[in-house]
């Protein structure tokens, strides 16, 4: 009848505790992983919402400065356009037959104190769009997709030549191909 500490315990316990702990650590690292998941799709979303611009309006940040009672903001600007000289170029055809390309183009400046200095500058924007258009292609040159390369690669040209004036766009008045 003598009872030790060892009749108290299941024998059943002893060989399952291996078992039992494997499958708690199993089920913490689900619910470790679902946690993580849950974390990961909120900030997520808390991060979207405020690019998006959802939480300005939560968080009371507004993009517009507020005006004191009374006081007007100053408008902008207006534009300036500023006509370059007509340009005419031979293009590359690597053949005998010339092919002649004809541009004018209108730069939109958003300081009209800049017109100056693109006025200075002229003679180098000139040459600058000289040297690009004389290296393109016909094939380059057709089409939207061509026009849109041009206006991308002059604009890109004339912003070096003026710089720290700035051109805000290119305009076409004439871009014509013989």
């Amino acid at each position: 009848m003598a009872n030790t500490a060892s009749d108290d315990e299941d024998p059943t316990e002893n060989g399952n505790a291996p078992a039992q702990a494997a499958s708690r650590g199993k089920a913490l690292g689900k619910l470790l992983i679902i946690a993580g998941g849950v974390a990961l799709l909120l900030a997520s979303a808390v991060t979207g919402a405020y690019l998006s611009g959802l939480l300005d309006d939560l968080l009371g940040n507004t993009a517009e400065p507020q005006l004191a009672a009374g006081t007007e903001a100053a408008p902008p600007p207006e534009p300036i356009y500023y006509a370059l000289p007509e340009i005419l170029v031979t293009l590359n055809t690597g053949e005998r037959r010339s092919t002649l390309l004809k541009v004018r183009v209108n730069l939109e400046l958003p300081n009209p104190t800049d017109q100056t200095r693109v006025e200075r500058q002229l003679p180098r924007i000139l040459d600058y769009c000289q040297v690009y258009l004389r290296e393109l292609r016909p094939e380059e040159v057709r089409g939207s997709a061509g026009s849109a390369r041009i206006r991308e690669e002059l604009l890109r040209r004339i912003s070096v030549a003026v710089a720290p004036a700035q051109v805000s766009d290119l305009l076409f008045s004439d871009l014509f191909m013989q």
